[in-house]
């Protein structure tokens, strides 16, 4: 998924296959959970930010980057 605009809130899921986020820069509070597959996040990130995003995969790898 691309965003040309910044996101207040995103859940995304999948139990087999990549979850890709692409989100203009800015400090987001991010979550992410792959039990088999790689983890690359090149945000700023921010535990209280008011922006979250939230990935998820079982088998998988998950990629956030800013557009």
């Amino acid at each position: 998924m691309e965003f040309t605009a910044p996101p207040t809130s995103v859940a995304a899921r999948t139990s087999s296959g990549n979850v890709t986020l692409k989100v203009p820069r800015a400090p987001y509070e991010v979550a992410v959970s792959t039990t088999s597959g790689n983890r690359d996040v090149t945000l700023p990130t921010a535990p209280a930010a008011p922006a979250h995003l939230s990935a998820k995969t079982t088998s998988g790898d998950i990629r956030i980057s800013a557009s």
